[in-house]
């Protein structure tokens, strides 16, 4: 890597990554998913992604524990792995009856893991040394 940001689309070695550099305010989109083509396992949550991303734009990047895991079971501790390694945020499927949802109801969270997301995205941060306020701006 030369730490430059790329022109328009470019392609991580190992991954499909894609990087839109057209705005200022939505510019860099990132799918760290790797397909493992485990029956238990279909997908896992690249986070080597993460930092690359940040090296290669200014834009904030945003992890998707949920479609990463597949599994609401995944979804919290792949929270704090994307935390762990600088993740700007997380966007995460809810659904208060994940059994009915139209799509995604595996890897929904409920409202009983709510709770348990705020303390992640309250206390975690600070076991990584950083305050909340910088946690909040991505420092």
């Amino acid at each position: 890597m030369t730490g430059q940001r790329p022109e328009g689309r470019a392609q991580r070695a190992g991954g499909s990554d894609h990087w839109h550099q057209g705005t200022k305010t939505i510019g860099c989109t990132t799918d760290p998913v790797q397909h493992t083509g485990s029956l238990s396992q279909s997908e896992t949550l690249d986070v080597s992604a993460v930092p690359v991303a940040q090296r290669l734009s200014h834009l904030p990047v945003i992890v998707d524990p949920s479609h990463s895991g597949g599994r609401r079971d995944l979804v919290l501790p792949l929270t704090r792995a994307a935390i762990a390694v600088g993740a700007y945020g997380v966007i995460i499927d809810v659904h208060p009856q994940p059994e009915q949802a139209l799509c995604d109801g595996p890897q929904a969270l409920i409202d009983t893991d709510l709770g348990e997301l705020a303390q992640v995205m309250t206390d975690f941060p600070a076991l990584l040394g950083k305050s909340r306020a910088a946690a909040a701006v991505g420092a």
